[in-house]
């Protein structure tokens, strides 16, 4: 059992995709699962169980001054449960992420695992095995397997951001995710029983973007090609699923989820003789292509990250530091022939997807 005041080292997150064998919304995990040590940054996880303390403002309440018990009321429901999370990006634990935020995917059956992940384009039912849902444990552990935290159920990643920062120092160097999980219960007071390991988090893990990782970006706007472009500084993507109830029930869980994902994405370069067309493709409105990639996403440790359709949303014109650049704030679209977008990764990694 945990003692009392714990250091935020002892905090372990772990994670578990809930089985698609029969239906995955009625099997969350239990305390006694083996759950995946993630990378993420101690002391940044603050549960929020959603939950509301309101008082009833009636006319008909006692007199006085205080506020009275009895007009309390305590909504365990009002709000999907969320854990936070943020941390650096591995080989072993990228899948993961990828897939618990864009919920659609292909891969490969045999090694080395190729995945090619889309984002969802239709609604779906995870109540009827559609989907992809975790199960995520928070725990505080002082020695052994043996821990003490809470479980989300029957979760997915509300939002995910990743971000590639060519010009960072140190652990920064490498890419960073971050986001929330969201999930329709809490199960709190968790005693952990089961060993959990380190599958997504090796003793020695492969990161993305150290120094003998660095990503190319191809990038086309309005027309305009820019292909293997080496010196550029800073990408962030940002997902957002916008995860909402689609209602509930008796006991006060959501029945389902509601996704209406939107992705955007921020890419800074330098002010070039050749880049500073940029500023009439963002007066003409043109379509922004971007390909950002360590190689073409089919080999061990490889991403490959493809969004053919975008437009710009607002002016690129920026400074970094003291240096003219331009940041390319766009927002992912869907080509009329169809949805494109995709991202390719494979990890030698069989998730049984």
């Amino acid at each position: 059992m945990a003692t009392v005041n714990q250091v935020a080292r002892k905090q372990r997150i772990g994670i578990i995709q809930q089985s698609r064998v029969t239906n995955h919304w009625a099997a969350p995990a239990a305390a006694s699962a083996l759950f995946a040590m993630q990378p993420y940054y101690v002391g940044q996880t603050r549960v929020s169980s959603g939950a509301a303390m309101q008082e009833f403002n009636y006319a008909t309440g006692g007199a006085g001054l205080m506020k009275e018990a009895v007009r309390r009321k305590n909504d365990q429901f009002n709000a999907l449960p969320s854990v936070p999370f943020q941390g650096v990006v591995t080989k072993q634990n990228l899948a993961a992420h990828l897939v618990a935020f864009f919920q659609s995917l292909t891969e490969a059956a045999t090694t080395p695992y190729a995945k090619v992940i889309i984002p969802a384009d239709a609604k779906l039912d995870f109540a009827t095995n559609v989907g992809y849902l975790w199960s995520v444990a928070t725990g505080t552990y002082d020695s052994g397997s043996a821990g003490d935290g809470m479980i989300l159920e029957n979760a997915l990643l509300n939002t995910l951001v990743l971000t590639i920062d060519q010009n960072a120092k140190g652990t920064q160097r490498v890419a960073q995710i971050s986001g929330d999980w969201k999930g329709n219960n809490l199960q709190v007071a968790q005693h952990f029983t089961g060993t959990w390991t380190d599958a997504f988090y090796a003793a020695t893990p492969t990161f993305l973007n150290d120094t003998a990782d660095v990503f190319t970006v191809d990038l086309t706007i309005d027309g305009t090609t820019f292909t293997g472009l080496t010196c550029w500084r800073k990408f962030v993507m940002n997902g957002n699923n916008n995860v909402s109830s689609d209602c509930f029930t008796t006991g006060g869980k959501a029945n389902n989820y509601v996704l209406a994902p939107s992705i955007t994405y921020e890419l800074t370069i330098p002010y070039t003789d050749a880049s500073y067309v940029i500023r009439k493709a963002c007066h003409n409105g043109g379509n922004v292509d971007l390909n950002i990639y360590n190689g073409a996403g089919t080999t061990d440790g490889q991403l490959n990250i493809d969004f053919p359709s975008g437009y710009l949303t607002k002016d690129p014109e920026d400074f970094d530091g003291d240096y003219h650049a331009f940041t390319l704030s766009v927002e992912v679209d869907k080509l009329s022939t169809g949805w494109a977008n995709n991202v390719k990764f494979t990890d030698t990694i069989d998730g049984g997807y």
